[in-house]
């Protein structure tokens, strides 16, 4: 499974409940992120070997494709939209865990609309 980072623009109870049905996943609160830069959560992430989910797309995906560019790699930019309720953000995140490998998710960008 991919395991996961979530940035400031998310819910941490997302974290918590994706733990809770065996996932590995963590919130800025869990690792003591809070307000830093986006740079700071997505280095963060790759450092760590997490997907970042997000509703920050616009910015997180230039920082995607910076690094691509670069020649460095993440391991996956998931794109949810502050519109989800939490249940539909949980439901379409267990179908992105259920449908995408860790390798698979390496340097591409899904959108969480695409999923459940």
């Amino acid at each position: 499974f991919v395991s996961i980072y979530g940035d400031e623009d998310v819910n941490p109870k997302l974290a918590t409940s994706l733990r809770t049905r065996g996932y590995d996943a963590q919130s800025f609160l869990d690792v003591g992120m809070i307000e830093k830069a986006d740079e700071i959560h997505f280095a963060y992430a790759i450092r760590n070997e997490r997907a970042l989910i997000t509703n920050n797309g616009k910015h997180f995906t230039v920082l995607a494709d910076n690094l691509l560019v670069r020649g460095e790699h993440h391991c996956g930019l998931i794109i949810a939209t502050q519109f989800m309720s939490f249940s539909e953000l949980l439901r379409r995140m267990l179908a992105f865990l259920d449908n995408v490998s860790a390798d698979d998710a390496m340097d591409r960008t899904f959108y969480l609309s695409n999923f459940g």
